[in-house]
C-alpha cells in the first residue's frame, strides 16, 4: 500500500507506505509519472524497498533480508 501524492500539471508523483513479504516488514518508497490520454491515466512508478535486519530466534543470527525494487504499472479514469 502506498500514500503519495502527484502533480497533475506534469504527471511526476512519490509514494511511500509500508510493505510486508515473507523477509519481514519494511517501507517502500515509490517515484514515477502518469501518462494520461482523454480521461484514462496510466501510472507507472518505480518502487525500492530497503533491506531491514530479520533475527533469526533459533540461532540468534540477525541477517539482513536484502533490497527489493519493483516496477507498477497501471490505469485509471476521472470522472466529470
Amino acid at each position: 500500500m502506498l500514500l503519495g501524492i502527484r502533480n497533475n500539471n506534469n504527471g511526476l508523483e512519490f509514494g511511500l507506505g509500508p510493505n510486508l513479504s515473507l523477509s519481514g516488514v519494511g517501507m517502500a518508497f515509490a517515484v514515477g509519472g502518469s501518462l494520461k490520454s482523454d480521461k484514462m491515466y496510466f501510472p507507472i512508478n518505480l518502487v525500492f524497498v530497503p533491506s531491514v535486519r530479520k533475527k533469526d530466534y533459533d540461532t540468534q543470527i540477525t541477517e539482513r533480508t536484502g533490497s527489493r525494487i519493483s516496477l507498477l504499472i497501471g490505469f485509471n479514469t476521472r470522472v466529470n
